[in-house]
């Protein structure tokens, strides 16, 4: 009982600390400011003026974008220039069947190995199976067959920029999981 007593006191010494007489003092003030504080001016946005749109004429001109050696390249293999350089295909070859379709449209549907000579299956969008080695053509890109495997079919296309002129980009064709095997 004791103990609950001294406790209870203990409290109460504890609360009447917590009453700052200068706490009354700062409520005043803050009420004084609060009144003497003037309703802010409602803000006066100027009008803006109509949005004119400007038409871009330079489309033709040089990119200001590329550096300048990439610009007199760009302009030496602009349309109608000449598309020959170390990389370009031979335009003379007659194209084969498969050059037809884009490279994503075929699909690697088998390869045969006879020795160390590999032949692959290629399946055209039109469901016609045409046998191919290496050396042979396709794609759209002027893709070679530089590689043939039990699983893929490695390809080097070429590819035409006017800011690189011709590129060299390696592509493959691979057995997809769901082709049945034999």
């Amino acid at each position: 009982m004791m103990r609950a007593l001294i406790a209870g006191g203990l409290f109460a010494v504890l609360l009447a600390g917590c009453s700052d007489p200068h706490l009354t003092a700062l409520n005043q003030t803050l009420e004084s400011t609060r009144e003497q504080a003037d309703e802010p001016d409602a803000l006066n946005i100027p009008e803006l003026p109509a949005y004119r749109p400007v038409g871009y004429h330079y489309g033709a001109e040089r990119s200001p974008f590329l550096a300048a050696a990439a610009v007199a390249q760009a302009q030496s293999t602009a349309p109608g220039a000449s598309r020959t350089g170390k990389l370009a295909p031979d335009t003379s070859r007659v194209k084969e069947p498969l050059e037809r379709f884009a490279l994503q449209q075929l699909q690697l549907v088998g390869t045969l190995s006879m020795g160390k000579r590999h032949v692959a299956l290629i399946q055209t969008p039109e469901h016609e199976v045409v046998t191919v080695r290496e050396g042979n053509h396709m794609g759209s890109n002027h893709g070679r067959i530089t590689r043939i495997t039990s699983q893929a079919v490695s390809v080097s296309e070429r590819i035409f920029t006017r800011q690189e002129g011709w590129q060299k980009r390696e592509a493959a064709l691979e057995l997809s999981p769901d082709t049945p095997t034999r």
